[in-house]
């Protein structure tokens, strides 16, 4: 009886683990940085050298530590949110010896990673890429900085940690070349995912209003966060049409496959924007209560992008 108390108790502790570090959103991690990896490579051989395994291992420490920390120091306000209260509550589960375990190891451990792949590439631009999105994910959650309460500066930390540092890192570490629109590309999908992620962050309209923390979707409203949510989706959209009509003009492949993964999302918001169009209390209940669906459309909009560029590169 003892060790199946003791199995259970481990059980549940990993199952928080995972919780704080924000697991679900393992696959978009997955293919937002292959999808800038594969944009610069010649075959698929290229995905399983050393180079690549540590990119991977890289992005994705540093993820799950920039979502714990996160999560550690926005204790106070999930604890209040009916939504995101499970977050708190695995800090709790977790212990103060093991969080402060994976706050000081783990930027420790994808840093000297980081370190050793531009040493063995004899390219130092990855490692600065990897200290300014260091940087941005520590003043994104902790005062005295605490960019996630100041407007524009919350864009920005966004934008860079999450959605357009790791492909960049991706691609830049897979080779010396830099195309222009592979960059336009990347930022394509920037765009995308970041429309994705002002919607998510409106989940949180309430809890950060009463307590003054000037998000991007406070400083707009409910309403206004969603009509530009769908516009930078648009301009990702946009993106995607002017860089494979330049880089694959003779296979429409990529450019449909991307623009229809993309669009699934689009067309879920819009729905639901109608749906709450006359009330920005009902906007924002039905955006909670389909909260789960999110990182599923980022995930699909993410893989979209990535299957597209896997056709262009292998044509």
């Amino acid at each position: 009886m003892l060790n199946i108390s003791n199995y259970c108790l481990m059980k549940k502790k990993i199952h928080q683990i995972f919780i704080a570090h924000r697991f679900e959103f393992t696959p978009v991690t997955i293919a937002i940085v292959l999808s800038g990896m594969v944009l610069n490579i010649k075959s698929l051989n290229e995905l399983f050298s050393l180079h690549a395994i540590l990119i991977f291992v890289i992005v994705n420490i540093a993820t799950y530590w920039g979502s714990i920390y996160n999560v550690y120091y926005d204790y106070e306000l999930d604890k209040k949110s009916p939504i995101k209260n499970r977050l708190s509550k695995s800090i709790d589960s977790i212990g103060k010896f093991l969080m402060t375990v994976f706050l000081v190891i783990e930027p420790i451990i994808f840093l000297a990673l980081g370190l050793l792949l531009s040493y063995l590439k004899e390219n130092y631009v990855g490692l600065i890429l990897l200290l300014i999105g260091t940087f941005f994910t520590v003043a994104y959650s902790k005062e005295p900085l605490k960019f996630k309460r100041r407007g524009i500066l919350n864009s920005a930390s966004l934008f860079l940690i999450i959605m357009f540092l790791p492909p960049i890192y991706g691609y830049i570490n897979m080779g010396n070349s830099v195309n222009l629109y592979h960059i336009l590309l990347i930022l394509g999908l920037a765009f995308v995912e970041y429309g994705l992620g002002l919607y998510y962050t409106t989940v949180d309209y309430t809890e950060d209003k009463q307590d003054r923390i000037k998000t991007p979707s406070v400083i707009l409203g409910v309403r206004k966060s969603v009509i530009v949510s769908l516009l930078l989706i648009l301009m990702g959209i946009a993106l995607y049409i002017g860089s494979y009509m330049v880089l694959s003009p003779n296979n429409i492949v990529p450019l449909i496959i991307s623009i229809s993964g993309t669009f699934i999302s689009f067309f879920w918001i819009i729905i639901y924007y109608f749906k709450g169009y006359g009330s920005e209390i009902v906007m924002e209940k039905i955006i909670k209560k389909n909260e789960n669906f999110i990182p599923l459309w980022v995930a699909i909009s993410a893989f979209s992008v990535l299957i597209a560029n896997l056709i262009y590169i292998l044509k």
